[in-house]
């Protein structure tokens, strides 16, 4: 039966998120709270929560990654401006017809991290 404690934790956890981010609370907060869900029914203590939430924010990784994320919008607005998108998806039609094009562009895009991919070609749309 313990086996089913982190699977139980992860459906609690993801219904408060829902729930938080209903009530307008802030999401990396909501994030943060659910983690910590998460972590109680996984068996982690406060203690191991701790640690491993300073080793986090004092890695050197978890900056860059932060920087390059942040730097996503200021690229798909680039490719926005200049027609780079339009070009793109114009050159995959050029050479895949029907469907396949919408499962294709995602993909291509997910190059870069998964919320830039979605964010370009969100703005692809606009």
């Amino acid at each position: 039966m313990s086996s089913l404690f982190p699977v139980l934790g992860l459906f609690i956890s993801l219904l408060v998120r829902v729930v938080l981010v209903l009530k307008n609370i802030d999401y990396g907060l909501a994030l943060l709270i659910c983690s910590l869900i998460l972590s109680v029914f996984s068996g982690f203590s406060l203690r191991q929560f701790e640690a491993d939430f300073v080793s986090t924010t004092k890695d050197y990784n978890t900056y860059e990654l932060a920087l390059v994320i942040s730097l996503i919008p200021i690229l798909a607005s680039f490719m926005k401006k200049t027609g780079m998108i339009d070009w793109l998806i114009a050159g995959i039609k050029g050479f895949i017809f029907g469907r396949a094009v919408l499962s294709i562009l995602p993909a291509l895009l997910g190059v870069l991290s998964m919320p830039g991919g979605a964010y370009t070609l969100c703005t692809a749309d606009r």
